[in-house]
């Protein structure tokens, strides 16, 4: 039986570790010594920046000290935290080894084969927690301006992906690597192997993460790129960000339904025309507006010159405007209340104070009646 050599790489940061990715290196750690296939294993941590160089100086190593293979978990790490709960989960390092060995086999059989990389799939941070895995793409079939790109697998696509698939670039956070990767790229002169690629010359924007450049270049040289779809991690940020889940048709229709039912159990707005120097009135002195009726919203804008137009976002009520644009805006402003009536007219107010009938009558009265008895402020009340 042909034995192999491990290198296992760790990349504190700030000298630290997730205790999910201590633990998970001690227990592979201890699987790799007992596996008949490996006949030795290495071990790299640093803690250091900026981590291309860190990780360039890990591969340097691992070809320098003869290593086969070379097995990276970042410090943010919980591997395979679905095995035993989830159907269908397989334990990342057993997975991928047993691939490794596989193509091995195949090699040794006289099968034709690039050195090969897989790793574990995980999603960034909030708010977007994209799913790190990519695949190539195009914007136009059959364009003669070649546009191909890389684009990161949709968060519902790779939620039901299972098995293991090859990819066009992937995450480096856990990820096993057939070593001969790295003798490639440097035969065909891809140095360094891990790097930024940016979006203009200051080198303020990255455009490129070193895990994409690296796995991205190895892809292009044939070194095919493969993700274990069964071996979920969480990436721990400031949340531990999980594997994305199914969405389905019921759980939008009861999501939508719910949000439409607090739209209409929100109280609407309405807009009274006041006397804002009457004596009962004691709110605040309000800017004169005049509402336009919108499919969902009221907008309004001040009538006044004087004032810059400015919009009011209202929501749906009866329609109220000033009887005279000319009004003096000493004379005139608004309040807004509660929905509790619906007007089926509209009104017009009296600049004295009162409110002109216009269609509504009882209705209008009954409206700002109730409003009134609320507020302690009539408009209807008699005026000297």
């Amino acid at each position: 039986m042909k034995k192999y050599s491990l290198q296992i790489c760790q990349f504190p940061g700030n000298h630290a570790t997730h205790p999910d990715a201590s633990d998970w290196v001690a227990e592979t750690l201890y699987k790799a010594k007992i596996d008949p296939r490996i006949d030795r294993v290495g071990r790299f941590t640093r803690s250091d920046t900026p981590i291309t160089m860190v990780r360039n100086l890990a591969v340097r190593e691992a070809l320098q000290g003869r290593f086969d293979y070379t097995l990276m978990i970042d410090s943010d790490m919980s591997p395979d935290y679905e095995v035993g709960k989830v159907g269908g989960a397989r334990p990342f390092w057993d997975t991928a080894w047993e691939f490794m060995m596989n193509r091995r086999e195949a090699e040794e059989a006289g099968v034709e084969m690039m050195p090969a990389t897989i790793c574990a799939p995980y999603c960034g941070p909030p708010p977007f927690e994209n799913v790190y895995i990519f695949k190539w793409t195009n914007r136009e079939s059959e364009n003669p301006n070649i546009d191909f790109m890389l684009l990161m697998l949709e968060r519902q696509e790779a939620t039901f992906r299972a098995g293991i698939e090859e990819a066009a670039a992937l995450p480096t956070g856990l990820i096993l690597y057939d070593n001969r990767t790295f003798s490639l790229l440097e035969k065909h002169g891809v140095l360094p192997f891990f790097d930024y690629e940016w979006k203009d010359k200051y080198q303020s924007e990255k455009a490129t993460t070193e895990d994409v450049y690296q796995t991205r270049n190895a892809s292009l040289i044939g070194c095919p790129q493969y993700v274990c779809w069964d071996s979920w991690a969480i990436h721990n940020k400031l949340k531990g960000v999980r594997k994305p889940a199914p969405i389905t048709r019921s759980m939008v229709s009861e999501s939508l339904s719910k949000a439409l039912d607090a739209k209409h159990e929100k109280p609407t707005t309405k807009i009274l025309m006041v006397n804002p120097y009457d004596p009962q009135y004691k709110g605040p002195k309000p800017s004169v507006v005049a509402a336009a009726r919108s499919a969902g919203n009221f907008q309004g804008e001040l009538l006044d010159a004087k004032y810059e137009h400015e919009a009011l976002e209202l929501r749906p009520g009866p329609l109220v405007v000033p009887a005279d644009r000319d009004h003096n805006e000493d004379r005139v402003g608004i309040v807004l209340m509660p929905q509790s009536l619906v007007v089926p007219e509209v009104g017009r107010p009296d600049l004295s104070g009162g409110f002109k009938e216009s269609g509504g009558g009882q209705a209008e009265r009954a409206l700002v009646s109730d409003w009134a008895s609320e507020t302690g402020y009539d408009p209807f009340a008699n005026k000297d």
